[in-house]
């Protein structure tokens, strides 16, 4: 009795597979190219060599774990949102995507996870500082029109990339890690000129 040869149905499958990822691609690409073009609206927002609202206090460390708040505020100081859990693992790593404008980076946090996380694992972050789809780590009521469009368009591009994995993105992607720390302390996200993300005792 003949076998039927099942590789023209995994053919058709990866076929598939590949026109639904070239069509993601081509749509995310669309989005992309108008953004460009926004990215001088923004460059009063851009940060060089100073602190993004975000902070990170690391409350201590078991055998295997380690405790920390991640915290999220506006450009007015008030608390956005904050992620409080142990984590297993020695030390964390924030994950942030970053955007080049004329006068610095746009930082957007995006994953926290511990050495010890499966890989793309971690706590999704956005929705920490997500206000009706708008980033409110910047203060939008300080925007002009143009601005506040132009941040929103480069929000929705930044939240799409955050799924894409990394040999296949646009956008630049940075992250610290903190190790050594002195437990209670508060260690603020800064952006160094390049793009370089350090956490900085407060």
């Amino acid at each position: 009795m003949r076998t039927r040869c099942a590789c023209p149905r995994y053919v058709i499958l990866v076929a598939i597979v590949c026109g639904i990822i070239l069509a993601f691609a081509v749509a995310f690409l669309l989005g992309y190219i108008p953004a460009v073009h926004q990215l001088s609206d923004l460059s009063r927002l851009g940060v060089s060599d100073g602190f993004v609202p975000v902070s990170l206090t690391i409350f201590g460390r078991s055998v295997d774990t380690i405790s920390a708040r991640l915290a999220f505020y506006s450009q007015s100081q008030d608390l956005l949102g904050t992620v409080e859990r142990s984590w297993a693992g020695w030390e964390l790593r924030l994950e942030c995507i970053m955007v080049s404008v004329p006068s610095g980076w746009l930082v957007f946090p995006f994953r926290l996870s511990s050495d010890e996380s499966a890989a793309f694992g971690g706590v999704s972050l956005m929705r920490y500082y997500s206000r009706s789809s708008f980033p409110s780590l910047y203060d939008r009521s300080a925007l002009t029109d143009t601005e506040e469009r132009a941040l929103s368009h480069v929000f929705s591009l930044v939240q799409t990339e955050r799924w894409i994995p990394p040999i296949f993105g646009t956008l630049h992607r940075q992250a610290v890690s903190i190790r050594s720390f002195e437990p209670g302390k508060e260690y603020r996200l800064f952006v160094t000129r390049d793009g370089t993300l350090h956490l900085l005792e407060n």
